[in-house]
């Protein structure tokens, strides 16, 4: 069970030994008890991280578009047509 979680499957079911009739739990049931917690905490640290890098990867995505496309709009070809297209609409509009 242990190299299972550390592998990062949290899935494991944890039961109570209710073997004793007086419900005495010695060192292992404390130990049990202990290691859930650790590891619901961990799982759900793990969960929260997963969900903030994909959070992070689409907005690298973003700023990588971002910038990709301001290279494109300031290069001289980019700027070349601008002009150019200008150009076509100034004389649309005078043989209007």
């Amino acid at each position: 069970m242990a190299k299972q979680i550390g592998e990062g499957d949290y899935s494991h079911e944890w039961k109570e030994d209710n073997r004793n009739p007086q419900n005495f739990r010695d060192e292992i049931d404390t130990l049990t008890g202990v290691f859930k917690v650790m590891v619901d905490k961990v799982a759900q640290r793990e969960k929260t991280l997963r969900a903030r890098v994909q959070q992070l990867e689409i907005m690298v995505n973003r700023s990588k578009l971002d910038k990709q496309v301001q290279e494109i709009v300031e290069s001289d070809f980019f700027q070349d047509l601008q002009s150019k297209v200008q150009g076509m609409r100034n004389r649309f509009k005078k043989e209007e």
